[in-house]
């Protein structure tokens, strides 16, 4: 049996799509398991042993479909993006049986067009249940969780850091794709100058469209003990640098879902993201969301804020998460600096 799944753009929804793919190797274990997707969030597929294996595609993936289909035939094949070209994909490398939700008008490209859940579900539940519908098993969810599997490879640039760092080593991650997820750059350049008061070691980090904006957050913190690697690292790296922080604090952005995948305690701004949906997953014992008190119009979901004031982010205010991290990593040493 050949079995494809085209997994999804977007790095958090990646990282909470490999519950999936483990449960697809328990669902198949004989099978051929091939998944699709677009960089560079596939990268945190690499070295997955569920797979055998990834191939890379552009945008929609039209162009490497004939390709992929001269790999199969493909007996059954899974779509978790919800997009009309996803499923167009699956057609294209002729997948027998195709499985996905029925969005975006796409019913008719699919076998089996599910309804999408009913209520408040988590995103990689939803992903589960996919499976759970070809093989008739339900609570797939109760036995697994988030996971990356980084190699010795992964840490060779960050390696080369972390020696001349002082521990506790802080990474904070200020950015967001969607603006009404970011918490604001000066609450950011509060909290970095308020650690900076602290015997802690900081790295800010962020993607390639990041730099500037972390640039300024990092350059206004004015501490030498701060160090911008926005822009810096490829994801796997970024993935091996989260891995050795004692302490990350993001936004709500696929880092924050690589952060305690990779096992570091992570405090989680939320905003306009709904944590019932797209908040850390199966992971209580790292994973810790803040979001403001009494902000009615929290959660929307939306990217971009509909009353254009953003109070989600802007009630969260620097000395919660200053006092959140201090709950986590304070020690005598933090204590005595504060009244010296």
């Amino acid at each position: 049996m050949k079995v494809i799944a085209r997994l999804p753009n977007w790095v958090g929804d990646l990282v909470l799509a490999t519950p999936f793919v483990h449960a697809l190797r328990d669902a198949f274990p004989d099978a051929e398991i091939t998944v699709v997707g677009r960089r560079p969030a596939l990268e945190l597929i690499e070295s997955n042993p569920f797979v055998d294996r990834i191939i890379p595609i552009r945008r929609r993936g039209i162009t490497e479909a004939k390709n992929i289909r001269d790999q199969g035939p493909f007996d059954i094949g899974f779509v978790l993006p919800p997009s009309f070209s996803s499923a167009a994909f699956l057609t294209l490398v002729g997948a027998e049986r195709r499985i996905g939700y029925e969005t975006d008008r796409r019913g008719s490209l699919l076998t089996d067009a599910l309804p999408e859940p009913v209520g408040v579900i988590h995103r990689a539940d939803s992903y589960l249940k996919l499976i759970e519908h070809v093989i008739g098993r339900n609570q797939l969810h109760m036995a697994y969780h988030t996971e990356i599997h980084l190699t010795d490879k992964d840490f060779v640039k960050i390696n080369d850091i972390l020696p001349n760092l002082k521990r506790p080593l802080i990474v904070l991650n200020p950015n967001s794709e969607a603006p009404s997820r970011r918490w604001p750059p000066i609450y950011w350049i509060e909290l970095g100058k308020a650690l900076c008061q602290k015997d802690v070691s900081i790295i800010l980090v962020g993607g390639p469209f990041d730099v500037t904006r972390t640039r300024r957050i990092a350059h206004e913190i004015g501490c030498d003990r701060v160090i911008n690697l926005a822009g810096q690292l490829h994801l796997r790296e970024l993935a091996a640098l989260l891995s050795s922080a004692d302490l990350v604090v993001s936004n709500d952005t696929g880092p924050m879902h690589i952060s305690y995948t990779v096992g570091t305690k992570t405090i989680a701004l939320f905003g306009a993201g709904d944590e019932r949906v797209t908040g850390p997953y199966r992971s209580p014992d790292v994973a810790i969301v803040m979001r403001a008190p009494d902000v009615q119009c929290a959660p929307c979901g939306k990217n971009y804020c509909p009353l254009n004031h953003k109070r989600c982010m802007w009630e969260l205010k620097p000395d919660l998460v200053l006092a959140k991290i201090e709950e986590i990593l304070m020690d005598e040493k933090w204590k005595a600096n504060e009244h010296s």
